[in-house]
C-alpha cells in the first residue's frame, strides 16, 4: 500500500512543474473549502468555555507535522505525555492524575478499552482529526467514569462541501516512511469522506546506555513499528435532520524493546480497532449508536507467551437540547452500553452493563453564565453492581473591565470505576480484586482570561483531592493485588500567554507560551510514602511555540521543558529534567488545480539525550520531509 500511495503521488505531481509560477501572492489568502456539516460531536458543550481548555485546531496539527495525538499534546500543550519510547504506549498526566484517570472521546463516544481503562494515544493518527480539545479538571458530571483529571475530546475529519483529493508522502530518519490519502465527495445533500494512512519506522536510532558503570553508545533494537488506518464518513443533510454513518479501522504492530541496558528482546505487540458509529439528529434531538471491537496480542518467544485480549463495547444514546425559557438552555439524555472482554488471564469471559443519565444547563443573567451538570452512572457486572451520582457547577463572568477580562471557575466531582483487569485478573504473580470500589475525586478551580491587543493571558488555579485511589501492591508472598488505599492531593496553576503580531502587510508572527505548575502529594496515612510527591508527575511543564509566516512560507519553532519525574514513592530517585527544541519550515503553493505543500521537520534540534519514562531513551536529532498534493 505504501508503494501504491507513493506511485500515485508521483503520477499526480508530474504535471505541476509549470504551475509553480502561481505561487501564492503576498496579498492573497488560500481558503480551504468550508465545512457545511455542523460539528456538534463534542460532549463538552459550553462547559469548556468556563474551564481551562487546551485546543489544537486541524491547521495546527497539519502545520506542525505531528503524526499522532501523543505527539500533538506533547508539543503544543503544557501536558506531560508518558511516552515509552518512540513506538511505545503513550498516556497523559493531567493535574497529577494518570492515563487511566483521563477520559478520551472520539466524536463524543468513549474510546477507552474496558479491560485496560485507558487509551494508547500513540495509536491515534493526527491526520484524521479536525481538532483536539482537552478540558482540564474533573468532569465526570459531564462524561462519566474516568474523567478524574480531565477529558480529551477528539473530532474526526468532516467532509467538505466540494469534491477533492489530497495525497501525501514522507520520509524521515531511522527508516521512517509514510503515505496518506484523503478523498471527499459532495453530491447535493450527500457528503462523503474516505481517508487512509500507512506508516512504518525501523526505530534503530543511536543512544547512550547510562545504566552500566561505563556509559556506552548503542543502537536501539526491536523498536520498529508499522500501522495502518482507514476512516470513512457519510453524511446526508436534510431540511431539519442529519444522518451520519462513520467507521474507523486500525491495525498496528510494533516491537517492545524493553528498558535500555536490559539486552535485546523479541517481544512484540499487535493492536487492532474496529469502530463503527452512526447518528441521527432531528431538530434538537439526537440518537447515537456505536460499537467498537479491539484486540491486543502480546508475544514473548523467550517465555513462550502468546496471549490475545479482546474487548467489545456497544452503546446507544439519546439526547435532547432545548431552550426552556429565555436565557435558560438544557441538555438531557440517557446512555446504555455493554462491555465484554476475554483474555487468558481473566477469570472467564467478563461482561458489564452500564446505564448513564445526564443533564446540563446554561443559565445566563446579564454577564453571568451558570453551567450546572449532573451525571448518574449505574454499572451491573460479573459478581456485583454499583452506581455513582456526580454533580458539578461552573460559572463564567464576562465583560469585566469593558470586556477585557473573563472570570471563570467551578466545583466538580469525579470518579473512576475499576477496570476488568483491576477486578478479574488472574495472571502469574498478580490477582485482581472483585471487592474494589470506585475512585472518588473533588475539584475546585478558578481563573481569568484577559483579552487585549497586547496579549491574551489566561491563568487557572486548581485544588483536587482523590480518595480510594486504586493501587497495586505486593503481599507477603509477592503477589500483586489492587486495593483502594491511596489518598491524593493535587494543586497548582495552569497559565497561557499568546499573541499574534502583524509584522508587515504580508508577514505575521504567532507566539504562545503554556506553563503548568503541579504539586501532587500522597496523603495516605501511616505509609512510608505519605506526603511524598507522586511518581511521574513533573512539577513544571513549559511549552513555547513561535511561528513566522511570510507570503507562502512558514517557519515554526517550539521548545519544551519538563521537570524531574520521581521514580520511587519516597522521592529518592528521579528521571532528569529535559529541554527539547523542534522546528519546521514549510511552504504552500497554488497550482491550476489545487495546491502543493512541502515541509521539512526537525525534532530534538540540540540532540539532547533524554527520557520521558525511565529506561526508554528518545531519539537524537532527526529530520523528516513531507510532500502533499491537494486537487479540487
Amino acid at each position: 500500500m505504501f508503494r501504491l500511495f507513493c506511485a500515485y503521488l508521483l503520477l499526480c505531481s508530474a504535471s505541476i512543474g509549470p504551475a509553480f509560477s502561481q505561487i501564492l501572492a503576498a496579498d492573497s489568502t488560500y481558503v480551504l473549502p468550508g465545512i457545511t456539516v455542523e460539528d456538534l460531536r463534542s460532549p463538552l458543550s459550553g462547559n469548556d468555555t468556563a474551564a481551562h481548555t487546551t485546543r489544537l485546531s486541524s491547521d495546527m496539527l497539519q502545520r506542525s507535522g505531528v503524526r499522532t495525538v501523543a505527539e500533538a499534546l506533547s508539543r503544543h500543550g503544557a501536558i506531560f505525555v508518558r511516552r515509552y519510547g518512540t513506538n511505545g504506549a503513550a498516556g497523559v498526566t493531567l493535574r497529577g492524575t494518570g492515563p487511566s484517570q483521563t477520559a478520551v472521546l472520539l466524536d463524543g463516544l468513549p474510546l477507552e478499552n474496558p479491560q485496560l481503562g485507558q487509551v494508547d494515544l500513540s495509536l491515534l493518527p493526527a491526520s484524521m482529526l479536525s481538532g483536539v480539545d482537552v478540558m482540564h479538571g474533573g468532569a465526570s458530571s459531564l462524561v462519566g467514569s474516568s474523567a478524574v483529571g480531565g477529558v480529551i475530546s477528539l473530532r474526526s475529519l468532516a467532509p467538505y462541501d466540494r469534491t477533492g483529493l489530497r495525497v501525501s508522502t514522507g520520509l524521515g530518519a531511522w527508516g521512517e516512511r509514510d503515505a496518506a490519502g484523503r478523498l471527499t465527495v459532495s453530491r447535493g445533500r450527500l457528503r462523503g469522506l474516505l481517508t487512509g494512512e500507512v506508516r512504518r519506522v525501523d526505530g534503530d536510532f543511536p543512544y547512550v546506555d547510562r545504566t552500566a558503570l561505563s556509559p556506552a553508545a548503542k543502537t536501539r533494537e526491536n523498536s520498529d513499528g508499522a500501522n495502518a488506518n482507514l476512516m470513512t464518513r457519510l453524511v446526508l443533510i436534510g431540511d431539519n435532520s442529519t444522518v451520519e454513518v462513520a467507521g474507523w479501522f486500525m491495525n498496528a504492530e510494533r516491537g517492545l524493546p524493553g528498558l535500555s541496558g536490559s539486552g535485546a528482546t523479541s517481544e512484540r505487540q499487535e493492536d487492532q480497532i474496529r469502530r463503527a458509529w452512526m447518528s441521527y439528529r432531528f431538530g434538537e434531538t439526537t440518537f447515537t449508536a456505536g460499537t467498537q471491537r479491539s484486540s491486543l496480542r502480546y508475544t514473548n518467544p523467550e517465555l513462550g507467551v502468546d496471549d490475545t485480549g479482546r474487548t467489545t463495547s456497544t452503546s446507544l444514546r439519546f439526547s435532547r437540547s432545548q431552550e426552556v425559557i429565555r436565557n435558560v438552555k438544557s441538555d438531557v439524555g440517557i446512555d446504555a452500553s455493554i462491555q465484554t472482554a476475554t483474555h487468558p488471564s481473566l477469570r472467564d469471559a467478563v461482561r458489564q452493563r452500564r446505564v448513564r443519565a445526564f443533564a446540563s444547563g446554561a443559565i445566563s443573567v446579564r454577564s453571568v453564565t451558570l453551567l450546572p451538570t449532573l451525571h448518574g452512572e449505574w454499572t451491573f457486572r460479573t459478581g456485583g453492581s454499583g452506581g455513582r451520582i456526580s454533580p458539578g457547577m461552573r460559572l463564567r463572568y464576562d465583560s469585566l473591565i469593558r470586556g477585557l477580562i473573563t472570570l471563570k471557575g467551578g466545583l466538580s466531582t469525579s470518579f473512576r470505576m475499576p477496570t476488568f483487569n483491576d477486578l478479574y485478573w488472574r495472571g502469574q504473580g498478580a490477582v485482581g480484586n472483585s471487592r474494589l470500589s470506585a475512585e472518588k475525586g473533588r475539584t475546585v478551580d478558578a481563573g481569568f482570561l484577559l483579552t487585549s491587543r497586547l496579549a491574551n493571558v489566561e491563568a487557572t488555579a486548581f485544588y483536587q483531592t482523590v480518595q480510594d485511589q486504586i493501587t497495586w501492591l505486593p503481599d507477603d508472598a509477592g503477589i500483586w493485588t489492587p486495593e483502594n488505599i491511596e489518598s491524593v492531593r493535587n494543586m497548582g496553576v495552569e497559565s497561557t500567554v499568546s499573541q499574534s503580531i502583524a509584522v508587515a502587510d504580508n508577514a505575521s508572527m504567532d507566539v504562545a507560551a503554556h506553563h503548568t505548575l503541579t504539586y501532587s502529594r500522597n496523603r495516605t496515612d501511616d505509609t512510608s510514602s505519605s506526603n511524598h510527591p507522586l511518581r511521574y508527575v513533573p512539577r513544571h511543564v513549559l511549552n513555547i511555540d513561535a511561528s513566522f509566516t511570510w507570503t507562502f512560507l512558514r517557519f515554526g519553532l517550539s521548545g519544551r521543558y519538563v521537570g524531574r519525574r520521581y521514580l520511587t514513592t519516597d522521592a529518592s530517585e528521579w528521571v532528569a529534567a529535559y529541554t527539547v527544541l523542534s522546528g519546521d519550515l514549510s511552504g504552500r503553493f497554488l497550482t491550476g488545480f489545487g495546491s502543493v505543500n512541502m515541509g521539512i521537520y526537525v525534532e530534538n534540534i540540540g540532540g539532547v539525550d533524554y527520557q520521558m519514562m525511565y529506561g526508554y531513551p528518545m531519539p537524537p536529532r532527526s529530520v523528516r520531509l513531507q510532500l502533499s498534493l491537494t486537487i479540487q
